[in-house]
């Protein structure tokens, strides 16, 4: 029928990735078809990221979003401040968690930490949310 997905089809499609590989098909069957990341489909993948604490996840996609200038709106902003507050949140107060007694995910968090701090100051948002950074950090 030479049937042909559009944004839309690919957005829900989004909702489903609930890992960075089945983003990764997505991201390639969209390109197939003429179509790219956009602040909604990055929004999707980073909702169910932030949901399943896929930290790998998290970071890839911010990488990409960078890498094709991709803005983030202010949804995407707090689905990761949110993420951010409670990732916190839970390796200061739940140190018998196996994820967040994990050296690998602290050195990862350090690492979205850093990269959301210059997501939001290549856009502008770190003078407009200063009090957002004034949490302490977790040693």
């Amino acid at each position: 029928h030479n049937l042909v997905p559009d944004m839309i089809t690919w957005g829900v499609l989004a909702l489903g990735c609930q890992s960075l590989d089945e983003a990764k098909v997505l991201l390639e069957g969209m390109e197939l078809s003429g179509h790219t990341l956009n602040p909604v489909i990055a929004g999707s993948f980073l909702g169910n990221a932030c949901c399943g604490n896929k930290i790998d996840y998290i970071l890839e996609i911010m990488q990409l979003m960078m890498y094709k200038r991709i803005r983030p709106t202010e949804h995407i902003y707090t689905i990761l401040d949110k993420y951010k507050a409670a990732t916190e949140d839970k390796l200061k107060y739940n140190k018998k968690s196996r994820a967040y007694r994990n050296p690998k995910f602290r050195t990862k968090f350090e690492v979205f930490k850093n990269r959301y701090e210059k997501m939001q100051a290549l856009n502008g948002r770190d003078k407009l949310h200063a009090h957002l950074k004034e949490r302490r950090t977790i040693n």
